[in-house]
Formats: C-alpha cells, sequence, structure tokens
C-alpha cells in the first residue's frame, strides 16, 4: 500500500503551485509518473475520497483535495462522498473566497477566520474528546520580534492528549509548531503580545454518543492579542472549591481535553458566588491538586512546593519553566503531595499558569497568606520569568520561538 504517496501528493496540493496547476491540466499524466497502484490511480481520478480513506489516507488531509478542486471534487461533493456509517460520518470543509486580514490555520492550510466553520450537529459529542493548548507569545522590546515561548512543549502535550483520546492527528508537534510560528507572521503587529490556541476534535459529523477510538482529528490554531499582566503587582484570593477534583483514575489529569475543564468552571461559579477570584481543588484523598487552568504552589520555610503529578494534576509546562527558574534562583524545590492545612500556614501560595502567569494569593478561606502582599519568591520568579519570555535574557534560547518579521 503506498497510502504515504496519497498524503504526500495532498500536501503538495497545497503547497506546490506549480505540481497542482499541472494537476488541473493532466491529472491522468500526472498520477501516471507517480509511485501509486492502479486501483489508488483510479480512486483519485473518480474522486473516490471515501474509498482513499479505507485505503489508509487521512480524512483531513483528503479535504485538500477538494479545496484547490481536483479531480472534479468541491467541499460540498466531497461532504457527500465522505459520509459512511461508523465512527466517521461527514467532514464539510469550507473553500475559502476571499482574504480577510484575519486568517487562521486548519488542517495544513491558513483560512480567513470567519471561513473556519463546521456544521452545528459536530459540536456536541466530537466534544468531549477535544484537546486544546494555551501558548503565549511575548514581544521582545530587546530583540525587535515576537517570541513565542515554549511551543514545542505544548504542541507536544496537545499532540500527547489527543493520542490519550484515541483521535488521530495527521500532523506532529514539529509540524504544528511550524504552523504556529507563520501565523504568528501573518496575524501579529509589533510591540503586541500574542495569545496562540491551538486544538483538536474529532473530524465529521458524530451522530452516535461516543466518538469512536482512532476516528481521525482536525486540528485548528487560531490567535489573538493579549495583555500581559507581568510586573503589575496583582493578587488574588482563593477559596477550597466543594467540587473535589476530577479524579484521575477516571479521566487522566495529564490530558488537557475540554472535558476536564466542566470541574473548573464549576469550582470557578462556587468561588465567585463566595467572594473568592479563584478556587483551589482538592483530591478524594483530601490533598491539594491545582485551580481552574492555572497549577498551584506554596512556600513553607523557604522551600517553594508543586504537588506531585499523582496527586492528579496536569503535567504543566509553567510549573516546569518555574522548576527551573527556581533552581537557577538558588530556591529549593520540593515536589510532593500536599495537605489543606498546609496552605493556611503558607509564607506564600501562587497560582502559575500560561494565562495566570504569576499570581500570588493573599487569602485562602478567609486565612491570610504571608504579609498580604507578593511575597519574595513569586516576585522573584516573577522577573526571572518577565525577563526570559521577554528575551532580555539568553539562558534558556531552546523554549523560545522566534517569530519572522
Amino acid at each position: 500500500m503506498t497510502v504515504h504517496e496519497i498524503d504526500r501528493l495532498c500536501h503538495r496540493v497545497s503547497h506546490d503551485p506549480a505540481f497542482l496547476a499541472s494537476l488541473h491540466a493532466d491529472p491522468a499524466g500526472v498520477l501516471a509518473g507517480l509511485p501509486l497502484s492502479a486501483g489508488e490511480r483510479r480512486d483519485l481520478l473518480a474522486g473516490d475520497v471515501l474509498a482513499l480513506h479505507r485505503r489508509g489516507a487521512h480524512p483531513v488531509l483528503l479535504v485538500r483535495l477538494a479545496t484547490h478542486r481536483v479531480f472534479g471534487l468541491t467541499p460540498q461533493l466531497y461532504g457527500r462522498r465522505i459520509s459512511a456509517p461508523g465512527p466517521l460520518l461527514e467532514v464539510i470543509m469550507t473553500m475559502p473566497d476571499v482574504s480577510p486580514d484575519r486568517v487562521l490555520w486548519r488542517n495544513g492550510e491558513f483560512i480567513p477566520w470567519h471561513e473556519a466553520t463546521v456544521h452545528v450537529n459536530a459540536i456536541g459529542h466530537a466534544s468531549v474528546s477535544a484537546a486544546f493548548e494555551g501558548v503565549h507569545s511575548y514581544w521582545s522590546p530587546a530583540r525587535g520580534q515576537l517570541l513565542g515561548f515554549r511551543f514545542r512543549e505544548h504542541m507536544k502535550r496537545l499532540h500527547d492528549s489527543l493520542r490519550l483520546s484515541r483521535l488521530v492527528p495527521a500532523f506532529d508537534p514539529d509540524e504544528l509548531v511550524e504552523a504556529a510560528a507563520e501565523l504568528l507572521t501573518r496575524v501579529s503587529e509589533p510591540g503586541k503580545d500574542v495569545y496562540v490556541r491551538p486544538w483538536g476534535f474529532a473530524a465529521g459529523l458524530h451522530r452516535e454518543q461516543m466518538v469512536a477510538a482512532g476516528a481521525p482529528a482536525e486540528i485548528v490554531i487560531d490567535s489573538w492579542d493579549f495583555t500581559s499582566k507581568l510586573g503589575q503587582g496583582r493578587t488574588c484570593t482563593l477559596a477550597v472549591s466543594s467540587w473535589p477534583r476530577t479524579n484521575h483514575s477516571a479521566s487522566p489529569a495529564t490530558m488537557k481535553v475540554f472535558s476536564n475543564y466542566h470541574n473548573g468552571r464549576l469550582g470557578n461559579a462556587e468561588a465567585r458566588q463566595r467572594g473568592a477570584d479563584w478556587p483551589v481543588f482538592i483530591n478524594d484523598r483530601g490533598e491539594v491538586t491545582e485551580s481552574s487552568g492555572a497549577c498551584l504552589a506554596m512556600v513553607r520555610d523557604g522551600v517553594l512546593c508543586f504537588p506531585d503529578l499523582a496527586s492528579g494534576v496536569l503535567d504543566s509546562v509553567t510549573r516546569d519553566t518555574m522548576r527551573v527558574l527556581a533552581a537557577e534562583a538558588g530556591i529549593p524545590v520540593q515536589i510532593r503531595r500536599i495537605e489543606r492545612t498546609e496552605l493556611y500556614l503558607a509564607d506564600e501560595v501562587m497560582l502559575l499558569g500560561t494565562a495566570a502567569e504569576v499570581l500570588p494569593a493573599t487569602e485562602i478561606d478567609g486565612f491570610p497568606i504571608g504579609s498580604g502582599k507578593q511575597g519574595p519568591v513569586a516576585q522573584e520568579l516573577e522577573t526571572r520569568y518577565h525577563d526570559l519570555v521577554r528575551g532580555a535574557v539568553t539562558t534558556h534560547e531552546q523554549w523560545l520561538t522566534p517569530v519572522k518579521a
């Protein structure tokens, strides 16, 4: 089987204008020169995308044939032909007709933002297994360019989350890093920070309750401007949620999937009703895990402590960054189980994450924390994090993805 040649052909259709022109002019002649079987040539010339998918070709790549209208395909015709009983029901992609300023990346293509649509029936059960990432890119005044922060680690985690959801992505982490960097080249403006949101979900329409294992994943990368809060002296208040952390034996915390975040949504609503800013979730053993969309750290007797992964926390990229920065600053670090009452007696408690950045807490369940202001450890970490992501230091260049102007 030469399914990889079919995938390679789909890739060339999108990225090689001369090849696309020759395919439009003489499809049979072009296919005759490729290492394909007679049956694969027949299915391609017939535009039989369902047969090609059954041969192993990825439908997210096959849709490029419809987008570029080769072999008589159109997006609408593709949607009808790919339909079949079973896990894969339908994939409908829209070919962009105009090129507005705002674009996003979808399955290997840069398309107008307002054209990036799915059918309303595609958002139900497919959302259960969908995975996502939140990634920051910071403008560096010192370097005069935008710097993506730890793109590789975030894209690897997205890839792993999709695999754990038993979805099949068509792009590897390095390809997603390249796509995100190219997207930022197209959309970013000098002096502005940009938030990058990659996510993947089961392609097509899924009317069955469960998305079947092995379903192909669509991947989208969107972006928008954001305002960093680093260096602004922010603080927050916390409340231990009555909602326990979702048991990671039921839904692994290492999966950054949308369904795991409903737990955080419930905790958020409760915390706000109790007059706090953010929740803290306790696991079924009464141990501290994390907040909503952010990991948690505390300082006791000068030691920076993080809950261990066995407590049921996301393997946070920001947590790993802070662990390294703390060690470089001479701050002792422990990764261990943390009891709830330790938070009440801590010298410092802080939330850490892509969105939270470094957010010290001044109160938890009415107990004041430290001096009621940002503590020295949080301040040191915030300063080092700021200098790192802004490109003011060169200590971890492997974590930075420069974006071409």
